[in-house]
């Protein structure tokens, strides 16, 4: 193992997994960890934009005490409430603006100085582009109604306010244009972000589902190899102690072996598919579980003492999985037999190959019977079926009988798929 390697058990969560770059520069990645930092400072940069011109205007043009007054705490309100513009841009921006239809021409610009500006910059960033659009609009709008009855009833000359309405128009428009290029760009990370994080989790659930599928198919085999393997040895095991002839003994014990090495080979395949890496030998690592056929399992049944007929039509085909899957299916079936109808008297297995059907029933248990399994075996068999495009069931007949039996759609195995 190289230095320094690391071996994480277990899988990170989609946020953990999602590495973002570093936003670049120094200074704007300072900007963006200390937001309320950056409100204070155009706070100020808008008095001090808006001061020198009030004080010249104090100095030159005193308008008195009371106006004055009035002035300043226009000036204050509109830079201040620039500390809100993440949270209401909306509301700031028609405060910050107010002053632009509320008083004259010759003040207004003295006293918005550039919070309309960084408002409506707002607008574009934390709302979206048409509502920056729409508000600069009516703010213009607005701004020159306003400035035009000034002009006409009032006594601002139109050699000033046309240039107050011409340079406010143009400063909206520019905080405008920088919000919505910012905005869209901030947005459009964000989108991205997003979808990386959906897509982690997204593969993340997909992980789960495989995993909780391969889950189900391993312990699927497992119950039918042990299920099935042990239900013979322990048949076996209650003849060979119940008889007193010493060859029905023997051969009992033998099988009871042959059941046991079969369990075992089958046992050692399945752990060799889990060690196989996903998609490497699909048809190869089948190919000892299909070492023995329904024709010897049911030997193997009749062996144990359990009265079964078999009657085949057709001809043996199909595809590897659908062998192994009435393989599967016979070996429920007859396992099913040996542990809760030890009594019945007949066992029939009927493969029609000609109708891709397979179907075992016996009068052991009957229709009022209570289950005394735990369902997972037949569970298993029709998630089995269905995975093959077929059709499974299992209960009792108008007989009084049980019945079990799969339909599989007809197909053919390829040449050479199981060479």
């Amino acid at each position: 193992m190289t230095e320094g390697a690391k071996i994480v058990l277990g899988s990170a969560s989609a946020e953990d997994d999602l590495r973002l770059p570093r936003a670049p520069g120094v200074i704007r990645a300072f900007w963006a960890r200390h937001p309320r930092l950056a409100d204070v400072a155009l706070v100020i940069i808008t008095l001090l934009f808006a001061g020198p011109t009030f004080i010249l205007g104090q100095v030159f043009e005193p308008p008195g005490p009371a106006v004055s007054a009035l002035i300043l705490v226009l000036m204050l309100i509109t830079a201040l409430c620039l500390l809100w513009r993440r949270r209401h841009p909306l509301i700031v921006l028609a405060v910050a603006a107010s002053p632009l239809v509320l008083t004259s021409p010759d003040i207004s610009g003295a006293i918005v100085g550039l919070a309309p500006t960084f408002a409506i910059y707002a607008v574009a960033v934390y709302r979206s582009n048409r509502a920056a659009l729409w508000a600069l609009g009516i703010t213009v709008a607005a701004n020159a109604a306003v400035s035009t009855a000034w002009m006409v009833f009032g006594s601002v000359p139109a050699g000033e306010g046309i240039p107050g309405v011409v340079g406010n128009a143009t400063m909206l428009l520019v905080g405008t244009l920088v919000g919505t290029n910012v905005g869209s760009r901030k947005r459009y990370v964000e989108a991205l972000i997003d979808r990386s994080r959906q897509l982690a989790r997204e593969r993340d659930q997909q992980a789960e589902l495989a995993a909780a599928a391969e889950r189900t198919r391993i312990a699927r085999e497992m119950h039918d190899i042990v299920s099935h393997s042990l239900a013979v040895v322990v048949t076996l095991a209650e003849g060979a102690h119940a008889t007193h002839d010493a060859s029905s003994a023997k051969q009992a014990n033998r099988a009871i072996a042959d059941t046991a090495r079969d369990a075992l080979d089958q046992m050692r395949v399945m752990l060799g598919v889990l060690r196989e890496a996903p998609g490497t030998h699909e048809h190869s690592d089948r190919m000892p579980l299909l070492g023995s056929t329904p024709e010897d399992i049911i030997k193997t049944a009749v062996a144990a003492g359990v009265p079964v007929s078999y009657t085949v039509k057709g001809t043996p085909s199909g595809t590897d999985l659908q062998r192994l899957a009435v393989r599967r299916i016979v070996q429920e079936g007859l396992t099913n037999v040996m542990r809760y109808a030890p009594d019945a008297t007949w066992v029939r297995v009927e493969s029609d190959y000609a109708g891709d059907t397979i179907s075992i029933g016996n009068d052991g248990v009957k229709a009022a019977a209570p289950s005394l399994g735990s369902g997972l075996g037949l569970q298993g068999l029709a998630e089995r079926v269905a995975a093959l495009g077929g059709e499974f069931e299992a209960g009792p007949t108008p007989a009084g009988h049980w019945r079990l039996s799969a339909q599989f759609p007809k197909q053919t195995e390829p040449e050479g798929a199981s060479a």
